[in-house]
């Protein structure tokens, strides 16, 4: 059984690593399965939220994220290796997706903050491609809720892409800017790329500058 055949045939919004899981080589048959309809389930979860409001929805999404996350690292061996560290802000320079819900919350977090994003900025990020980023000018690469001090400015409310990635390089190699070619370890959780994909599906994701631009521009039209 494939996982089209669990969604009957339609077309499903995975996270990359999900995706490269379900290609591998090495993946029984019974595995996918077991992927398959715990992804069925976080769907099915997610659903019975889909009405309520985007604070809500990325609240319920984060906690069923962290506490993956959390039961992940306490199993692992290589989430011991895990190099990230605050501070360290590379990946903060780099394509991201988010849910169309983080979005709209993250843009209330900044109002609410008294944050400024800056537009031109995010016009400018919703047309590189995940590969120009490397080659982009750092400030253009640079995350629109990233300080000049490279700190996070909505860390706790950070998107799903960012609570889940985790570096087991070096944190210098991690500059994809200084080392484009550069391929960066990373340490990631099976239920925790399930729960992420589940929200995908269910309430539609993006990239990060496209999606926060589309939040800006609506709030402009609203009278």
């Amino acid at each position: 059984m494939t996982f089209q055949e669990l969604f009957d045939g339609r077309e499903i919004m995975m996270t990359r690593t999900l995706a490269e899981v379900q290609r591998a080589p090495d993946m029984t048959q019974d595995e996918l399965v077991k992927i398959g309809h715990c992804l069925v389930h976080y769907v099915n979860e997610f659903e019975k939220i889909k009405a309520e409001d985007a604070a809500c929805i990325a609240a319920s999404v984060h906690h069923a994220l962290d506490e993956a996350l959390a039961d992940g690292k306490a199993r692992s061996q290589d989430a011991r290796r895990i190099s990230c560290a605050k501070g360290c802000a590379h990946c903060c320079k780099q394509y991201v997706t988010v849910m169309r819900p983080e979005a709209e919350f993250l843009v209330g977090i900044a109002a609410e903050n008294g944050l400024v994003l800056d537009k031109e900025k995010l016009n400018r990020q919703q047309m590189l491609r995940e590969g120009d980023y490397s080659t982009a000018p750092r400030k253009d690469a640079a995350c629109v809720f990233l300080d000049d001090a490279g700190t996070c400015t909505v860390y706790e409310f950070r998107p799903m892409s960012c609570r889940k990635y985790f570096s087991l390089a070096d944190p210098v190699l991690c500059d994809l800017i200084r080392f484009p070619h550069q391929q960066v370890p990373t340490w990631f959780d099976m239920k925790a790329e399930i729960i992420a994909s589940a929200a995908m599906q269910v309430f539609g994701a993006g990239t990060m500058a496209e999606e926060i631009l589309k939040v800006l521009d609506r709030k402009e039209e609203e009278p």
